[in-house]
């Protein structure tokens, strides 16, 4: 395979890969990119959620840890990237501890901020206050009829 330069293609490539089911391929190739371009938030979102499929799929809380950890990075570069925090979120309901669940609570708040009418924070949401088995009220307000 010719070695893509651009971080962007990488990431849309890897990507590709990851949804026709390539996702170790998809992985190995942003390890190589996150290596040469540590910063790229592009990157560093692609390979979250590539370990974030891996984790989910085969069931491996390292994968999912690491998966967190690539969020966190990204969004402290780009601390108002609403794509980030809605993944950060995912990955932290993945862990399944009451302050996972508190931290994910507040990453879709963080989103419903700069975002009021965010469906996928509003969902995630109202899955996280069914996952901690409380019906909070900020969950039954973000259902509306």
């Amino acid at each position: 395979m010719v070695a893509l330069v651009d971080p962007r293609l990488v990431a849309r490539h890897a990507l590709c890969r990851r949804q026709l089911g390539e996702v170790d391929e998809a992985l190995l190739e942003l390890e190589t990119a996150r290596k040469a371009h540590p910063t790229n938030t592009e990157i560093l979102l692609e390979y979250g959620n590539a370990l974030l499929a891996i984790g989910e799929s085969r069931g491996e809380p390292q994968s999912l840890l690491k998966a967190k950890r690539a969020f966190q990075s990204a969004l402290h570069m780009e601390p108002t990237n609403i794509q980030v925090k809605l993944n950060l979120a995912y990955a932290l309901t993945g862990e399944g501890t009451p302050l996972a669940r508190g931290l994910a609570w507040e990453a879709m708040t963080g989103v419903l901020r700069l975002e009021p009418t965010n469906i996928k924070a509003l969902e995630a949401r109202a899955v996280v206050s069914y996952q901690a088995g409380t019906t909070h009220l900020g969950a039954l307000l973000d259902v509306k009829p």
